[in-house]
């Protein structure tokens, strides 16, 4: 047998073992067939695409190379270097390299694909949405070509068109988990959380070692305050992957919710562990910290947050809230209005930023900006905390508004208990009266006189 056939041989098996995803042997039989014909484009090709799946780059970038050069119209070959390009995070010359596939093969659907891949990592989405768009145009039932989509759709904040393109994908490829996990995002995003329940069961069924599907199950499950239910998503998402930063920094969420202070601390110092740079944990752990009323540990948490990310206004906001606590009250001004400078419209700090400043005396120009707190809350705007409105207005309405804003964002409706039915009338108008001051508060002292006034006749207590 001459060098060709024992060549092709190598090649036919390395293809077969390359379909069967057995990649390291393929690897070796393909190096084989290139040692007999070193510069055959096809094994070049191939070869290059074998170390592409093992992660070993350069090697296929340098084979990929040696096979355009030999034949400039190989389109694999280009799009083998354009993924190597990529991988490198040389994504302009990526770019160039796919737009040498495509005049070499105008009907690559998978170049329009990679093309597209490359211009969502250059941020210019709309290019990406086109790349794909074309992709589909050639291939109709490309899966791949709609899930990508979808995740540009959904980076251009356009939801219900990537739900639908994470629906066509999986409506192509049923057992497509990672579209499963992506739709269950969107719907997260919508705030249709038993929708995203579904769709993240669904990936989990698929794909039982999905950390990331579970993770993200945590998260709606604690939204939905399921919190024990949570808590086990979580340790599932860590259990198959025990660096899992944000399944970590989700359980001490969780953990928080429940006042489980102490384990809550532990999962948020597991993540910065893990990925000391993750600004997000330190930021929750500060607030845990504040919980707890360790104040200092608290400044010190959102301190290291605002270092990692300069632009993290709800880490200003929450380290103006612990400078308050801490009477500081000059920095928590100073910390309000670096929150309020990197996003103009927080949740709630308005408010809290001028009833602030009144209670530092600083009465220039209160007047516009008390008239513009009231212009928000009619607005419905999440502009302040009801309490604060009590010092700045006397207009009941506002307050009453501020008041229901409030509650709506952070007491929102449950369905979870039945309807609870009426009882049946009595002679006496039953009272109850309910507070977190009876104890040696003035409210108690103050409400003493009420409790004795009542009309016992009318009334029962």
């Amino acid at each position: 047998m001459d060098n060709f056939e024992l060549a092709k041989e190598y090649f036919l098996e390395g293809l077969n073992l390359f379909q069967r995803q057995d990649y390291l042997a393929a690897e070796g039989i393909f190096r084989s067939a290139l040692a007999l014909l070193p510069d055959r484009v096809s094994i070049l090709v191939n070869l290059s695409a074998t170390l592409i799946k093992l992660g070993k780059f350069p090697e296929a970038k340098a084979l990929a190379i040696k096979a355009v050069a030999i034949d400039d119209q190989e389109s694999d070959g280009w799009m083998n270097l354009g993924f190597c390009l990529n991988a490198e995070s040389n994504f302009d010359q990526a770019l160039l390299v796919y737009d040498k596939a495509l005049r070499a093969n105008p009907e690559l659907a998978e170049a329009y694909i990679l093309r597209g891949n490359t211009l969502k990592q250059l941020k210019r989405l709309g290019e990406a949405l086109a790349s794909y768009d074309q992709a589909i145009k050639i291939k109709p039932d490309h899966a791949q070509a709609y899930h990508n989509r979808g995740i540009v759709l959904q980076e251009l904040t356009l939801k219900e068109e990537a739900l639908a393109s994470y629906g066509q994908a999986i409506k192509l490829r049923p057992d497509y988990a990672e579209a499963y996990k992506n739709h269950g995002n969107v719907l997260h995003e919508l705030n249709r959380l038993d929708e995203a329940l579904i769709s993240y069961d669904q990936a989990i069924r698929i794909k039982p070692d999905f950390a990331e599907a579970f993770n993200n199950r945590g998260v709606v499950l604690h939204e939905l305050m399921r919190l024990d239910e949570a808590l086990a998503s979580y340790g599932q998402a860590i259990k198959i992957m025990p660096d899992n930063v944000y399944a970590w920094n989700n359980r001490g969420n969780t953990l928080k919710e429940q006042k489980r202070l102490d384990e809550a601390l532990a999962g948020y110092d597991q993540a910065i562990k893990l990925k000391p740079d993750y600004a997000e944990a330190h930021h929750n752990r500060g607030t845990m910290l504040k919980e707890a009323k360790r104040f200092d540990e608290a400044l010190a948490s959102f301190e290291q947050a605002t270092a990692l990310k300069s632009d993290y206004a709800e880490a200003y906001n929450n380290r103006g809230n612990t400078l308050l606590e801490l009477k500081r009250l000059d920095e928590a001004l100073a910390s309000y209005e670096q929150a309020i400078k990197i996003k103009p419209t927080p949740d709630f700090l308005y408010g809290t930023w001028l009833h602030t400043k009144m209670s530092l005396c600083d009465w220039s120009d209160t007047a516009n900006p008390i008239a513009e707190l009231t212009r928000k809350i009619e607005r419905n705007e999440k502009s302040t905390p009801p309490f604060a409105v009590l010092a700045l207005t006397d207009s009941l309405a506002v307050q009453r508004k501020a008041a229901e804003i409030w509650i709506q964002d952070k007491y929102p409706a449950s369905h979870a208990l039945p309807a609870i039915p009426k009882h049946a009338r009595h002679d006496r108008i039953r009272l109850g009266y309910y507070s977190a001051d009876f104890h040696n508060h003035p409210i108690a002292y103050l409400a003493a006189g009420l409790f004795e006034r009542h009309d016992r006749d009318r009334f029962e207590l």
